[in-house]
C-alpha cells in the first residue's frame, strides 16, 4: 500500500510517500518546501494575500508529485497557522478546488496524538514520566507519556513564527530580547511547567524540524556521521555549547553555518531559547531527538486501522 502524507506546518509543507506492509514502512519520496505562512504577522490570525497564493502553488507543486506515485491513500493534515487563521478556511477550499484532495484542520490535541504516535516508534517509555516536545512554527505540542502510553497532551500557540512576530528579535539577538521571551515563556506556560514539575521529569524527547536541525548541527560540529538512528540523544554539554554559538551569531554566520536550512536560520534563535528555558525549568538531564514526528504518527495511525 502506498500512503501520501502531507503536513501543512506554518513553516514548511512537508509531503512523504511510503509503501507499507503490516505495521513497517519505507519512504518513497520526501520532499519540503519553505512556506512560511506566517509571515505578514502569524499573530493577526491571517494569511496574507502573497503568503496564501505561495501556500496553494506549493500545495500544488507537491500534489503533482504525489500522482507521479500512483497512491493508494493521501492524507493532508493542516494544523496551526491554518486553523487560527481567519481565513484558513478559505485557503483549504482553494486547495480542494485546486487538486480535489480534503484536507484535515486537526486540533492542537490531535496534533499531539499524531505526534506522539510517530515518536513512540523511534524509543521506548519506560516505567517513568518523559515529556515530547514538538516545536513548530505556529504552535508547541507537550506530551507527558509512560509505558508507550499518552498521559498529558497540550498545545500551545507559542510557535516560533509567533514568537518571532512578537519579539523581533536582533539580527545578533541581545541579551534584553532573551529576558523577554524567558519572562513571557514563564507566564504562558506557568501552570504547565508546574504539573510537569510535579512528575518529576527528567528526559526531554524533541521532534519536528527544530529538534532535527539541532542534532544536524551538533552531530557536524562533533565531526560525526550523518544520524542515521530513528532517535538520538544529545548531551548537554553539546547542547549548550551550539545555544551559545547561535545566540552570539548574526543571521548571515547562522546561514553560513554547515548543516543550516537557511529557511530555519531565522527561527533556530528562538527554537533554542525556547528548549533551554523548558530544560532548566524541568531540570531535564537527558535530552533526545525523534526523527519521526507527525507525518509518521498519521502513517502509523492509517496502518492501525
Amino acid at each position: 500500500m502506498r500512503i501520501a502524507i502531507l503536513d501543512l506546518g506554518t513553516n514548511t509543507f512537508n509531503l512523504l510517500i511510503v509503501d507499507a506492509i503490516d505495521n513497517k514502512f519505507s519512504p518513497v519520496f520526501k520532499r519540503k518546501i519553505p512556506v512560511k505562512l506566517g509571515a505578514g504577522g502569524i499573530n493577526n490570525n491571517f494569511i496574507d494575500l502573497k503568503t496564501f497564493n505561495r501556500g496553494v502553488d506549493s500545495f500544488v507543486e507537491l500534489y503533482k508529485h504525489i500522482e507521479k506515485n500512483n497512491y493508494d491513500i493521501v492524507r493532508a493534515i493542516a494544523t496551526s497557522a491554518i486553523r487560527t487563521a481567519d481565513n484558513g478556511k478559505l485557503f483549504i477550499e482553494e486547495l480542494y478546488s485546486r487538486t480535489g484532495v480534503n484536507i484535515e484542520l486537526i486540533s492542537g490535541e490531535q496534533e499531539a496524538e499524531y505526534i506522539f504516535k510517530g515518536v513512540k516508534n523511534t524509543i521506548s517509555f519506560p516505567n517513568e514520566n518523559i515529556l515530547v516536545l514538538d516545536i513548530g512554527g505556529g504552535s508547541n505540542e507537550f506530551i507527558l507519556a509512560k509505558n508507550n502510553n499518552l498521559i498529558l497532551k497540550r498545545s500551545f500557540k507559542l510557535g516560533m513564527a509567533r514568537l518571532l512576530d512578537l519579539f523581533k528579535p536582533e539580527d545578533r539577538i541581545t541579551a534584553k530580547t532573551i529576558n523577554k521571551i524567558n519572562s513571557f515563556l514563564n507566564t504562558e506556560l506557568s501552570l504547565c511547567i508546574n504539573n510537569c514539575l510535579n512528575k518529576n521529569i527528567t528526559k526531554l524527547i524533541g521532534s519536528s524540524g527544530a529538534f532535527n536541525t539541532i542534532a544536524s548541527l551538533i552531530f557536524i560540529h562533533k565531526n560525526m556521521s550523518k544520524m542515521k538512528n530513528l532517535s538520538n540523544k544529545i548531551l548537554l554539554d553539546d547542547f549548550y555549547s551550539l545555544y551559545n554559538e547561535l545566540i552570539y551569531s548574526s543571521l548571515e554566520e547562522r546561514q553560513n553555518m554547515k548543516g543550516m536550512p537557511l529557511f530555519r536560520a531565522e527561527m533556530i534563535v528562538v527554537a533554542i531559547i525556547f528548549i533551554k528555558f523548558i530544560i532548566e525549568k524541568l531540570n531535564i538531564t537527558e535530552l533526545y531527538q525523534s526523527r519521526y514526528a507527525l507525518k509518521e504518527g498519521v502513517i502509523f495511525d492509517i496502518l492501525e486501522k
